[in-house]
């Protein structure tokens, strides 16, 4: 069964001629699932985001994105007590978008917000973040689209670190 899903994908991928996703004109909401892999030794967690942005040539797109994901990072303990240890990264980001045949390439610049929590007490910090974005959008009809993307975040904090994000996208076009 494993190996018709993924015979069935291949087929699906490599049959689906070349086309934008988006046309010009057009505005895409994207809802966003994957991992999240920080540098920061924080290890692999789910991520999730949203982004929304306008198609305004054949060739450039700019939008906005927010993608989410934390972690239990185990028990805590101190003097006996025990708690757990939370640990979330949320990003928001304007992105430019250089968009070719479903293809896409681009830049983010923004925030990102390292959070963590434990025995009822809570500490964040909030940084300047840049990175870059690589993507490709099937069309399966006019108005929705799907595909992978590949995010990598540079956070430029006390203790610099890096995000690299692999997320499956449904994208609606209006």
């Amino acid at each position: 069964m494993k190996h018709l899903i993924l015979t069935f994908a291949l087929f699906t991928v490599l049959s689906t001629p070349l086309a934008r996703a988006a046309e010009p004109g057009q505005t895409t909401l994207t809802a966003s699932l994957g991992a999240a892999f920080p540098s920061n030794n924080l290890g692999t967690r789910f991520a999730y985001g949203i982004r929304g942005g306008y198609q305004f040539t054949e060739s450039f797109a700019a939008g906005l994105s927010a993608s989410n994901s934390s972690k239990s990072m185990g028990t805590a303990s101190i003097l006996g007590l025990q708690s757990d240890l939370r640990v979330g990264i949320l990003n928001a980001h304007l992105d430019a978008l250089y968009t070719y045949e479903g293809l896409y390439l681009g830049g983010k610049v923004g925030i990102t917000r390292l959070s963590s929590s434990a025995f009822g007490a809570s500490g964040a910090n909030t940084d300047f973040s840049s990175g870059a974005v690589l993507g490709y959008d099937i069309p399966l009809s006019e108005d929705i689209s799907i595909g992978p993307s590949v995010e990598y975040i540079r956070v430029f904090a006390d203790n610099e670190y890096g995000v690299v994000t692999a997320l499956a996208n449904l994208n609606f076009h209006f």
